[in-house]
């Protein structure tokens, strides 16, 4: 079974207090490979001939863009990141994300309450703080013709934070050298994918209850 690190799983209705960290950048594949919850030795222990890292993200960058087409795997080795559900403004049906828009939510996540009113009214919300083990994005095959999902939630790093990679380029070659180890790569996706569904499910039954509440 997978695991990987969930801090939060709502949006902060209070500040919170400045989370500072330094990354750890000398997180190695199989260290990387435990905390996700997955066997050190297994067929993903063969992936670090695939991925680049660990590399430092810096506190306040964006990894992943709502509306985006992912164009690498982003496995999280250190530090957190928060995933935002974006308001108006995303260009989902062409992947097309206007940058003013994602540079608003840097600006407006200090965790005041005013500005949290603010960000809802307009559609944003914090769904989830995430950790170490954690896997994002996604990559898709070069040859196929279906049309490649798009990134449903945006992804800031709120304190530095060192993660692998697996670049498009990499994801092909490993696509076309070992099928294998790509279907185990897209069920460890799918994992993570689906845990993100089901706190965005219960964000959403919170919501109408407390909307609907008497």
């Amino acid at each position: 079974s997978f695991e990987g690190t969930a801090v939060e799983d709502s949006t902060a209705r209070k500040p919170s207090r400045r989370l500072v960290s330094k990354a750890n950048t000398q997180v190695s594949w199989p260290q990387f490979l435990e905390m996700a919850g997955v066997a050190s030795e297994g067929p993903l222990s063969k992936l670090v001939d695939y991925v680049s890292g660990p590399r430092l993200v810096e506190r306040g960058q964006a990894l992943l863009h709502k509306g985006e087409a992912p164009g690498s795997v982003i496995f999280v080795a250190s530090g957190l990141l928060s995933l935002w559900n974006e308001g108006p403004g995303h260009d989902q049906d062409r992947g097309v994300v206007r940058v003013h828009s994602s540079n608003s939510v840097r600006k407006r996540s200090s965790g005041a309450e005013k500005d949290h009113r603010d960000m809802l009214s307009q559609g944003t919300s914090r769904l989830l703080r995430i950790g170490p083990g954690w896997v994002l994005g996604g990559v898709t095959n070069g040859d196929s013709s279906l049309r490649p999902p798009l990134v449903p939630l945006t992804c800031l790093a709120e304190t530095d934070v060192a993660v692998f990679e697996l670049a498009k380029e990499d994801a092909h070659r490993l696509h076309s050298e070992d099928p294998a180890l790509m279907l185990a790569l897209h069920e460890l996706l799918t994992h993570f994918s689906g845990v993100v569904v089901r706190h965005m499910a219960a964000q959403l039954s919170d919501w109408h209850s407390l909307l609907y509440a008497s």
